[in-house]
């Protein structure tokens, strides 16, 4: 958690490979969401420099089998409740994703 232009902002970084046949970015293959109280938060626009991290590293492209740390940021609504993300590949026939509940302090 970091502030930002006066908002408090969380920072989830992911590891991703490109498991696909050409060059991808996470952008291109995978949708995220970040949940609090059951309401879906806004994804972050930061206007300045946050230390260590890389709002662009998303859109990278990165050659099949490569991987990379990316991350994204969400304006929180709370800075007691927790949030719950969620990650899953644009077309996974199956809908199974990824969902992981950070507590925060």
């Amino acid at each position: 958690v970091v502030e930002s232009d006066g908002r408090k902002l969380l920072i989830v970084s992911y590891k991703f490979t490109n498991k696909s046949d050409s060059d991808e970015s996470f952008t291109s293959m995978m949708k995220s969401a970040a949940y609090q109280d059951g309401m879906e938060l806004n994804h972050a626009v930061v206007t300045g420099d946050i230390e260590g991290y890389e709002p662009d590293s998303t859109a990278e492209k990165i050659a099949s089998g490569k991987t990379i740390n990316v991350q994204e940021a969400y304006v929180l609504a709370s800075e007691e409740a927790s949030v719950e993300v969620t990650v899953q590949e644009f077309h996974s026939e199956s809908g199974e994703g990824v969902i992981k509940e950070f507590k925060l302090q």
